[in-house]
């Protein structure tokens, strides 16, 4: 619950406080128990059997569309609720500014979405050092490329042994086709030093 909290979007998590405040105000239809099982069942499940779930929430990534259609009628609920011109405006204004920050952080962020942390945690400059950040490994491409291409400047004439974290073909196909020859994989098995 708390990795739901922290990186999906702020409009989704401000449409789910708007539907548990004014969407229970109805009798529940079937489609909607539907979503609330799709939803949560899966995830209540797992935390009483006490499932190994490693870092994030990708374990239960089905379980995001059901909860943006709750944030979706949290958000129709609060339209159908405030009437007046003006109270629809600031909804809208409100729904609007807060989708604004992850669309802008898909843009800036590219191709790193994996990487998003809303307001709540300060983003990821708030969750570094709290959360793992990059649980995916999605920067070790650009770490290896940087690293290539800086020692390349620096010792152009010296051999580079490097060690990395995760499994060596995350970073050896990079740091080869940078370095060529020089590139020694550090303690690495001798397949890999065939590719």
């Amino acid at each position: 619950p708390v990795w739901i909290l922290i990186t999906c979007p702020l409009v989704a998590v401000l449409g789910w406080l708007l539907f548990i405040t004014l969407g229970c105000r109805k009798r529940p239809s079937q489609t909607l128990l539907l979503l609330l099982t799709a939803s949560f069942f899966p995830m209540i499940l797992a935390i009483i059997k006490g499932s190994p779930l490693y870092d994030g929430w990708r374990h239960f990534l089905f379980a995001y569309p059901p909860l943006v259609v709750l944030a979706a009628r949290g958000w129709d609920e609060a339209l159908e609720i405030f009437r007046r011109k003006g109270q629809k405006i600031l909804i809208v204004c409100v729904f609007a500014f807060l989708a604004l920050d992850p669309f802008l952080w898909m843009v800036r962020a590219y191709p790193y979405y994996t990487v998003y942390f809303n307001a709540l945690t300060g983003g990821l400059k708030g969750a570094y050092g709290r959360f793992e950040t990059d649980y995916w490994g999605n920067s070790l491409r650009a770490a290896a490329e940087w690293l290539g291409d800086y020692h390349l400047k620096n010792y152009p004439n010296r051999a580079a042994f490097v060690r990395s974290d995760g499994h060596p073909m995350q970073t050896y196909p990079y740091l080869k086709a940078r370095l060529g020859q020089r590139y020694f994989p550090y303690n690495y098995p001798d397949e890999y030093r065939s590719l």
